[in-house]
């Protein structure tokens, strides 16, 4: 399969792209920062909390790139390579190995479905300043799956039975032969 040329390609390093998700996720990032400081500062509260915010959210990132690691080793069956590409950590399916567009929107999907609800979900029965940070936190973790959300909706305008390929950090969706249809179909 890989021998063939990509059905269609989004270049996640490509200039364009990237200052769309970077401008898409600061903006989203600067929104909640200014919410989260008014509020903080409505409850009686310094908005400087939002610094503590700001700095757990560098490990964040690197938690966030693991739940897409390990969701792409569980469906390809290949451990992907993880790697860090200034200023964040990334991490992309291994050489030679594809997964389902189905499979590549979840693996795209898996921070904000699992990171979020961890740090929303205890928030309900904290103080009311632990409550916003854990909000904040979780909000700020959103705007991290900013470029995550940019996949999905180039993910889903194409069929599902494409597959999804790592073409020089490029995603990359190729059209399977019959062969490799009836190959899926009997494992």
């Amino acid at each position: 399969m890989r021998s063939q040329q990509p059905f269609v390609s989004l270049d996640l390093t490509d200039p364009k792209n990237v200052r769309k998700i970077n401008f898409g996720s600061a903006l989203i990032a600067l929104l909640f920062v200014m919410l989260f400081g008014v509020l903080l500062s409505a409850l009686g509260h310094s908005p400087y909390w939002m610094l503590l915010v700001a700095f757990l959210l560098i490990p964040t990132t690197f938690v966030h790139e693991i739940f897409h690691y390990l969701f792409q080793w569980l469906f390809s069956h290949s451990k992907p390579h993880l790697g860090f590409k200034f200023p964040f950590p990334y991490s992309a399916l291994a050489p030679n190995t594809y997964i389902t567009r189905n499979q590549g929107i979840f693996c795209a999907m898996a921070p904000f479905l699992f990171i979020t609800p961890i740090l929303v979900l205890p928030s309900l029965f904290m103080s009311p300043l632990l409550k916003v940070l854990l909000w904040a936190w979780a909000s700020l973790e959103v705007a991290t799956c900013f470029g995550d959300f940019f996949a999905v909706i180039w993910l889903i305008r194409y069929p599902k039975y494409l597959k999804l390929a790592n073409v020089n950090l490029s995603n990359a969706l190729f059209e399977i032969t019959e062969a490799e249809k009836d190959d899926d179909r009997e494992s």
